[in-house]
This record gives C-alpha cells, structure tokens and sequence, in this order.
C-alpha cells in the first residue's frame, strides 16, 4: 500500500504498522528512505503464521501514536488471519487512534447468504464450508490463521463494540464465489467513529 500512496500523498504523513521484520525492513529502506513523510513501525506480536516467537500476545496491541493522530487508517489482509478477540483488540485500538472524522478501510472474508450460496456451489476461491453456521470459519483447520471468515453480522458487531459503524454498503469481493462480486479479491468495508448520541 505504501508504493503506490508514494505518489499521491504530499501534504500529510504515512505510518506503516507490521509484525512481519522483513517487510518493515525492506519498506524503511526501499521507501522510507526516499520519502521523508513515510515512516515504518514493527510490532513484536504473536502470529502463528507471521511472527510465532513474538514477545507479546496480538491480544495486547498498543500501537505507537498519540489518541486521535490519524483522519485515516486501513487493514488490508488483516482480519483474514485473526481471531475474534483479537480483533477486538484492534478495533479498539483503531477507534483510540482515530480522530474524530476518520474513517478505516478494512478488507475482511464476510459470510452473508450470497457468499455462502457461491461456496456451497463450488465457486470459492478458498475451501470455506458454507453450510457451516458458526460466526467464525477456517479454510483449513490445520492452519486456523491461514484464512478465517466471518459471520457478516458477528463482525460488524466487533466493530461496533469499540464505536466504529459501517459508514457505506460494502463491496463485496470474489474469494466467496458470490454471483455478484466487485473487482476486488477480499470484501471491503468503509468503518467511521460512530456518532455519540443524545
């Protein structure tokens, strides 16, 4: 994400957050580097798959920026590896960082009954069981973190527990092998701080 934004981003600031070394390696020296507004951080956590010997359970994130530092913050291939509560945590954590009119773009493997009807017709790009009924589902037990779906609803309720809504229809992706899929791979979602009531 950060290649691209390269050249479009001039008058504000870009903070990469990984777990994996060797991508924040490689961004802070092939674009940090050269763009002096893009800057990289690693967070020592726990994956199964991406950073098994990390120093702190992903339950535990605390990200490295002041309450309200950002009008935009986005996940991309995140939610597909993480459990509920570590979303949770997240979500939590987003919502904390976030300035009031923020938004967060987040991809995720949504199960509603569209996607469910293209699984159980065979035309999922990953092995999901779409007649399982279950908030959250894997591709592969063997691999929990490998790809995990979750129930439309269920997710956007994480979400909401930390005051993040939806702000727009989503755009649903190919992997479920829906009728109807958008150009991208995994669902999108357009998340803003939800409005306190009175």
């Amino acid at each position: 994400m950060a290649l691209p934004l390269t050249q479009y981003l001039e008058a504000g600031t870009y903070d990469g957050v990984d777990i994996a070394a060797a991508g924040i390696e490689w961004c802070a020296v092939h674009v940090g580097a050269r763009y002096d507004n893009f800057r990289f951080h690693r967070l020592d956590l726990r994956h199964p798959l991406y950073n098994p010997e990390g120093a702190m359970d992903t339950r535990e994130v605390r990200l490295p920026f002041a309450d309200a530092a950002f009008d935009f913050a986005f996940m991309t291939s995140v939610l597909t590896h993480f459990q509920a509560d570590e979303i949770r945590a997240y979500a939590r954590e987003l919502r904390r960082v976030m300035a009031p009119g923020a938004r967060l773009f987040v991809t995720a493997f949504m199960l509603n009954r569209p996607a469910r009807e293209g699984l159980l017709a065979g035309r999922g790009l990953l092995p999901f069981d779409g007649a399982a009924i279950a908030p959250q589902l894997h591709a592969y037990a063997d691999n929990p973190a490998a790809a995990v779906a979750y129930d439309e609803d269920f997710l956007l309720s994480l979400f909401l527990e930390a005051g993040l809504r939806r702000s727009r229809p989503p755009v649903y992706g190919r992997w479920s092998g829906r009728p109807t899929p958008g150009l991208s791979f995994q669902d999108i979602n357009i998340r803003e701080i939800e409005a306190e009531r009175r």
